[in-house]
């Protein structure tokens, strides 16, 4: 399907082509587009050249390549990621050398 432009194009986007709340219109190849479904909770879009629509969705963790508890050596002065819910971060007063993921 060709996208010229979306006000005033000969060949709009269909919106039979977004099937439920949160789908994402991805171009999949020259004048080609498609639908991604929403990902879950606290997942985040990545580019992944080995799907069909370029992108995925991840967990954080996965995205950074951590677990939660793992340490990693930076100049940042980080030095371990931890995934929690909003509700528990908001019970517990934060540490500065800790980077916290909230995963709801």
């Amino acid at each position: 399907m060709a996208v010229n432009s979306l006000q005033g194009a000969t060949d709009p986007i269909s919106k039979g082509i977004v099937d439920a709340k949160g789908d994402l219109i991805v171009g999949t190849a020259d004048n080609t587009i498609d639908s991604v479904s929403v990902g879950n909770n606290g997942e985040i879009v990545v580019a992944d050249s080995n799907e069909t629509a370029g992108i995925k969705w991840s967990s954080a963790e996965e995205v950074a390549g951590l677990e939660s508890g793992d340490s990693f050596v930076g100049g940042s002065g980080i030095d371990r990621v931890v995934a929690l819910t909003q509700a528990q971060y908001d019970a517990l007063t934060p540490d500065a050398t800790t980077l916290y993921v909230i995963t709801d």
